[in-house]
């Protein structure tokens, strides 16, 4: 059997021709990671509109945040650059690419067994766990495949497409909610209380901020994306990716405070996040490439990553998609505030030296 069929190709990391609103496009696209519809749906529940709608928020505006910084702050683009001072970057890169592809995974084994936080959207229960993860695990290989073989272009060039399933279905999905919820049903307090061993809602709000605001800076995947564009256009690509993100969580947030279950929702919800999470996964592929590049070695090191990381989920289920994110978020948020925060430092020597030298 020739090989060719499994080779990469040429110029697969090529988006030169992509535009500015495109990729934004698929910076909202990856960002929607497949456990966000049943996310939103247990953080409103769980901790109350008002913190629901705050993570909400901060997921939306990370974009920007992240294309202004990448624009307006020039040493921000040291970020991408492998030194000694960037490794613990990349360290944070490398982590939390491996744990949004296992997340994702956990999301697409959800929606075939139907356990766990999916089970508040969905009535659907297609087969037992164990054949579930294993689907999971297939899907994963092929998406590697897939992402190996036609790199980063190939994962910018489908989120198109994956979007416009994507919000066809949300729309979808919070219309039916909407029409059909009960008037009478009881809605989301504005914070739940917490109680012995669990955290409330006004004790989590402001984690919960900071650990999504955050979020898009500790991602190769979205810096990536924001490298492959001309520096002044990155915010371009954030402001269209806010934009385009935010009218899927405000589909979200509808389909969350008004949640109602049937079989129609359910396969409704089945869509979004099979192709989110796909979407997402093919990011993280192209993100574990681009770590590799960064590293100096062949772009296929990080596809084998990525096969270890997918493989990795038959042996890492224990625990729930929301402790995966909330462990991320404990992580992420500190090491990205201390690394903004020195970047701004530098960036105001380096504009102080600027001025000596031109005074």
């Amino acid at each position: 059997m020739s090989t060719s069929a499994f080779s990469r190709k040429k110029n697969v990391d090529y988006v030169g021709d992509v535009s500015a609103r495109q990729m934004g496009m698929s910076f909202a696209t990856t960002w929607a990671s497949g456990p966000s519809v049943f996310l939103g749906v247990f953080f409103m529940w769980r901790y109350g509109v008002i913190p629901g709608t705050a993570w909400m928020v901060g997921n939306t505006l990370t974009l920007a945040l992240a294309g202004a910084f990448w624009s307006y702050v020039p040493a921000a683009r040291h970020w991408v650059n492998v030194t000694i001072f960037t490794l613990p970057l990349f360290l944070m890169y490398a982590m939390m690419e491996g744990l949004i592809m296992l997340i994702n995974l956990a999301a697409i084994k959800a929606v075939f067994d139907g356990q766990g936080l999916i089970a508040r959207i969905s009535v659907l229960r297609m087969t037992d766990p164990g054949t579930a993860t294993y689907i999971s695990v297939a899907i994963g290989v092929t998406i590697v495949a897939l992402i190996h073989r036609y790199g980063f272009r190939g994962s910018v060039i489908s989120d198109r497409w994956q979007y416009y399933v994507q919000m066809s279905a949300a729309m979808l999905m919070a219309l039916f909610i909407f029409v059909w919820s009960d008037p009478q049903a009881p809605r989301p307090d504005l914070f739940v209380p917490g109680e012995p061993g669990k955290i409330g809602g006004r004790e989590w709000v402001l984690f919960g901020f900071a650990g999504i605001i955050t979020a898009a800076f500790s991602y190769a995947q979205m810096w990536e994306r924001l490298a492959a564009v001309p520096p002044t256009n990155a915010i371009r690509v954030g402001l269209w990716g806010s934009i385009f993100f935010g009218l899927y969580m405000t589909l979200i947030w509808i389909a969350a405070f008004f949640l109602t279950k049937n079989l129609l929702v359910s396969w409704l919800a089945l869509v979004i996040i099979m192709t989110v999470a796909a979407s997402t996964i093919d990011s993280g592929v192209a993100g574990m490439q681009f770590i590799a590049r960064k590293f100096g070695v062949a772009p296929g090191w990080g596809s084998i990553t990525a096969l270890a990381v997918v493989l990795g989920f038959l042996f890492v289920q224990g625990a729930g998609i929301d402790q995966i994110w909330n462990l991320m978020a404990s992580i992420r948020w500190k090491v990205v505030l201390v690394a903004v925060g020195i970047t701004l430092l530098l960036q105001i020597v380096l504009w102080f030296r600027k001025q000596q030298v031109s005074a």
